[in-house]
């Protein structure tokens, strides 16, 4: 029989090993999920009314990689995705100034542009001509509303899960295409009223003449 103590110190070696090799044991399971999988169960179970874990696809996801899936955390991942992607369609909007709000409306201070810089000639350096045009700053304050853009996408039939995850993909580009229109036609053509909040740029130029296709 092994004295107490060369038995702890057996155990404490074999403790201090295991933590240095960092193996992960998982029955059957090894790393995470791909975008691909995520995506596909985050839009089945809104498709279908259901949690990640209640449809047959995100079940099968859950069995492949434990029962500990971070489903908030996916529809993030999914959410932020597809905002991104919708960013990069937009063609009207990129050029514009963007500003992140804290909230839902700020109010800012601006200084509106008055006039132009003046062009100095060499004569005039040093005459009092070279100081250029004298403007008066008149500040004032501007108020930011966001606005909420959303779509809702219907079939004509109702479908099973196995023919839903089939069409999600043509669903899916569709809802980013119609909101990166819907963006990018409120920044150009909004009427800045009612049902159409923003103020497009044609209606801040309401002299000009614009010709459209809707």
């Amino acid at each position: 029989m092994k004295p107490q103590n060369a038995t702890l110190k057996e155990k404490a070696a074999e403790i201090e090993a295991i933590q240095k090799s960092k193996m992960q044991f998982r029955e059957g399971q090894s790393g995470d999920a791909t975008y691909a999988d995520k995506e596909k169960a985050v839009l089945l179970a809104k498709m279908s009314g259901k949690g990640i874990e209640a449809t047959k696809f995100g079940r099968s996801v859950v069995e492949k990689f434990g029962p500990h899936l971070p489903s908030a955390t996916w529809e993030l991942e999914v959410s932020l995705n597809m905002e991104n992607e919708i960013r990069r369609r937009l063609v009207v909007a990129p050029t514009l100034r963007n500003i992140t709000m804290q909230t839902n409306v700020m109010t800012l201070p601006v200084n509106p542009e008055a006039g132009m810089a003046q062009w100095v000639t060499n004569a005039q350096f040093g005459t009092t001509n070279s100081a250029g045009n004298t403007e008066q700053h008149v500040l004032k304050e501007i108020t930011l509303n966001s606005y909420k853009l959303a779509t809702n996408e219907y079939l004509n039939y109702e479908e099973d899960e196995d023919s839903l995850i089939a069409i999600l993909p043509i669903v899916r580009d569709a809802m980013v295409r119609r909101v990166a229109r819907g963006v990018d036609k409120a920044f150009l053509l909004g009427a800045g009223a009612g049902a159409d909040p923003v103020k497009g740029l044609a209606t801040y130029d309401a002299a000009s003449t614009v010709t459209h296709c809707s």
